[in-house]
């Protein structure tokens, strides 16, 4: 759910992001939708140690293209300088945090990942499968536990809409609930909100983790349901 603007036409000319246009800047960035911005590398180095270099015989506007678009890195570029006012994420449109995260993770922005992933979990009730597609990624079991049983407050059926073309990630999901509700949830349940008062327990990583029995079985059943 990355955010993608659409590409800059053929021939239009690349335009520089007003506050980042520093006259002694010596690094230029180009973002996916040709936006440059033009900032200090000892304040990128500060922030990242992996962040993509421009080549050492390189000059101030000779741009080092990211994937990213200028939405996401003018966020993301902000936070290499010390000086407020730094955008306030919990004020961005969910879509847009979220890529920020990515990115912040991509780039080992380690502060700006702390700051989105506090962001990510307050709105893990409204988005609890992107936040869990995240914690996966990242690896994060803090957020993992936290997210995952709120996922089950929406079944099963949107859970596998939600995770289509992620099996692996299904898996397990199916795996733990399986595991976390086989004694308390008939089967038949679950596509009409049988998981819905799930949200009060903890859903530990190991158990989501797991495999379990039939789960090739679950997903050819459900998925004609849908």
């Amino acid at each position: 759910m990355d955010v993608v603007p659409p590409s800059p036409a053929p021939n239009e000319e690349p335009r520089d992001d007003p506050d980042f246009s520093a006259s002694d800047a010596d690094v230029c960035i180009m973002s996916s939708d040709g936006t440059r911005f033009k900032i200090h590398s000892s304040n990128l180095r500060s922030a990242s140690s992996i962040f993509p270099a421009p080549p050492p015989t390189s000059q101030a506007d000779d741009p080092v293209h990211l994937n990213e678009p200028a939405a996401v890195l003018r966020i993301l570029l902000a936070f290499i300088y010390p000086d407020p006012p730094h955008p306030e994420l919990e004020d961005l449109e969910f879509d847009l945090l979220y890529s920020v995260a990515i990115a912040a993770h991509k780039y080992q922005f380690m502060v700006l990942v702390y700051l989105c992933e506090l962001s990510l979990e307050k709105r893990k009730s409204v988005h609890p499968f992107h936040i869990l597609r995240y914690a996966v990624l990242r690896g994060n079991n803090r957020i993992l536990n936290r997210v995952a049983p709120e996922t089950l407050r929406f079944g099963l059926p949107v859970a596998i809409k939600e995770l289509r073309g992620e099996a692996e990630l299904f898996r397990r999901w199916i795996a733990g609930a399986q595991i976390m509700y086989r004694e308390a949830v008939h089967a038949s349940s679950l596509a009409y909100g049988g998981f819905r008062n799930a949200g009060n327990h903890r859903f530990d990583t190991n158990i989501l983790f797991s495999a379990m029995e039939d789960i090739d079985g679950w997903l050819q059943k459900w998925e004609t349901r849908i």
